[in-house]
């Protein structure tokens, strides 16, 4: 062994490694560690192309299976999104029918309510004429067609009949109009009298259609007074009737509309007024 510190070569295992000349202690050499250089490294054959394939190989996967799943998947969906849009379009269709049936109920006996809202800026851009009862208008000044507010009386107070609306007056308005001779119902290719509402506090409504009173089973409210409309004054002769009107028992200012019309093109030429002084009807 030799000496690490002086380097003095002597017997280890007679002085138990320690150095006779200097003391200092030597560690004996592992002999079992010691190997060749060759011996650190392990020669590996090159890996064949298939086998590094097989090394990173993704687990098993039944591609054939998932790429069958993915349209399933999108079907699926597009089949719940139609029959969500069906569901959609039925119920849409289904409140459209049931708001026609509660329109035309609310509308056959209480007129349109909302007749102010969509008729109000023809009134106030047309001009507005005054008229009388009992006042024949000149309505179609070629043939000399004339319109006479003859009458209004109330039919019915609020809360008087079963079954009408509450709250609600009854009311018949009488027309009249001319003996015209000259004319027949191809003279007009529209009718001098467009329509006919009844006008209280600044709002409006329409007439209500006597079949509503018909179906309801108020005839005997009616009587005998048969309805007009302007159509009847596109024929020669003389015409009468009524238009009935429901106004809230409150109402004020109470007058009866109705628009003069170009006979060619339909347009609504002016409105006349008439005020109404109502009578209750025995």
């Amino acid at each position: 062994m030799k000496c690490l510190s002086c380097g003095k070569n002597f017997d280890g295992e007679k002085y138990y490694c320690i150095c006779p000349k200097c003391g200092t202690y030597n560690k004996p050499e592992d002999k079992t560690s010691q190997t060749s250089p060759e011996a650190d490294f392990i020669y590996e054959e090159p890996q064949a192309e298939a086998d590094r394939e097989d090394a990173v190989k993704s687990p098993d996967v039944d591609i054939t299976k998932t790429a069958a799943s993915v349209p399933d998947a999108q079907e699926t969906r597009e089949k719940k999104a139609k029959r969500n849009l069906l569901i959609l379009i039925v119920i849409f269709l289904a409140l459209s029918f049931l708001f026609t049936i509660v329109k035309n109920i609310v509308v056959g006996y209480l007129g349109t309510d909302n007749y102010k809202a969509s008729h109000r800026e023809d009134v106030t851009e047309v001009a507005v004429s005054k008229g009388k009862v009992g006042q024949a208008y000149t309505v179609e000044k070629d043939y000399g067609r004339t319109l006479t507010v003859a009458s209004a009386e109330v039919l019915a107070e609020a809360d008087t009949v079963e079954g009408l609306p509450k709250g609600q007056r009854l009311i018949a308005v009488r027309l009249e109009s001319n003996q015209v001779d000259s004319i027949d119902y191809d003279s007009y290719e529209n009718a001098p009298v467009d329509d006919f509402y009844i006008s209280y506090d600044g709002s409006f409504r329409s007439e209500v259609g006597t079949y509503q009173f018909d179906k309801g089973g108020y005839d005997d409210l009616i009587g005998n007074r048969q309805s007009i409309s302007p159509y009847d004054f596109m024929g020669s002769g003389a015409h009468a009737g009524y238009v009935f009107f429901f106004v809230p028992k409150e109402a004020e200012n109470i007058a009866f509309f109705y628009s003069i019309a170009d006979t060619d093109s339909g347009e609504i030429q002016k409105y006349v007024s008439v005020p109404l002084h109502l009578d209750v009807t025995e």
